[in-house]
């Protein structure tokens, strides 16, 4: 049997030592990349003077604290002007997307989400202001009922679907993964879109009635196609994921996600206020229950950096 090689004291000890100054050479380098992130974005901020004109609304701040246009392919940060004149940066979702990023790093603007700004209007202008001209004319124009189809206009598909279901392996999902799996084919280049959905959902059968309203982008590389099952899966996955956060921030939740948690085994028999999920109590436990009555949609083509 082969033994284990043993390090003298002396080498042993040398090693332990050699393996903490590395973990603290990389603590330190973390620490100055937070630092000069941070001072970036302050000296930025503090250059960045708003106009009345601009309140109200999310401007696109390059990392000098210049105004960056729509026509300009680079880096910079959303930052959201409200009424009084108070600027806000727009934090975006790390990563793995479980949370928001502390500090706030430049990004190109195709990479910029701006979801979680409160402001609808302040939404829509910002995403408006950076469509191609002809997806600008189309959003300024009220899209008929029903109405759906490809377009060789800027907005591609538009739809209203009378559901209360708005999961992956739903009718509504797969009608609408459809056709951005279409409009994405369609191109050879230029694969970028943004994908608006209108929720109305209520409380009760006669309850309260509330719109929600999230924008999202899908992009592919040049030639790459996406397949429906691909399109199904973002919808139904991280479209979905925004949706439950924005009825969160309501205190809602979905009933069909409520009865799905109801029925886990940990919670049989439990009242609604104890229920967990994981073994963790879950956020909807004091979160009132609503249904989806129906859901609009929009597929608008978008042009960026060009």
């Amino acid at each position: 049997m082969r033994g284990k090689k043993h390090l003298h004291p002396t080498e042993r000890q040398k090693a332990v030592a050699a393996a903490k100054q590395a973990y603290k050479a990389r603590l330190a380098r973390i620490a100055r990349t937070y630092a000069d992130r941070e001072k970036a974005l302050k000296r930025a901020l503090k250059t960045f003077r708003p106009r009345k004109s601009e309140r109200g609304k999310i401007i696109f701040l390059g990392v000098r604290g210049g105004r960056i246009p729509a026509s300009a392919n680079r880096r910079g940060y959303a930052v959201y002007v409200n009424r009084a004149g108070k600027k806000q940066v727009v934090r975006q979702l790390t990563r793995d997307r479980k949370h928001v990023e502390k500090i706030p790093t430049a990004k190109k603007l195709s990479s910029i989400d701006v979801s979680r700004v409160r402001s609808k209007r302040a939404k829509q202008q910002f995403l408006t202001a950076h469509l191609n001209p002809i997806a600008s004319k189309e959003l300024r124009r009220k899209t008929k009922k029903g109405k759906r189809g490809i377009s060789s206009k800027g907005t591609r598909y538009a739809g209203t679907l009378q559901t209360d279901k708005f999961y992956e392996n739903s009718d509504s999902v797969e009608i609408i993964a459809k056709e951005l799996s279409r409009a994405n084919n369609s191109q050879r280049s230029k694969r970028d879109f943004l994908i608006t959905i209108g929720v109305a959902v209520r409380e009760g059968k006669k309850g309260k009635l509330h719109w929600i309203e999230l924008s999202r982008r899908f992009s592919r590389a040049d030639k790459q196609e996406a397949t429906e099952a691909e399109c199904r899966a973002f919808l139904g996955r991280e479209v979905y994921a925004f949706l439950a956060r924005e009825l969160s921030d309501r205190d809602l939740v979905l009933q069909g996600s409520a009865r799905h948690i109801g029925r886990l085994k940990e919670n049989r028999g439990n009242p609604r206020d104890e229920w967990t999920k994981d073994g963790f109590l879950w956020q909807g436990h004091d979160q009132k229950n609503v249904q989806i009555e129906k859901i609009e949609y929009r597929i608008d083509q978008l042009k960026i950096g060009k």
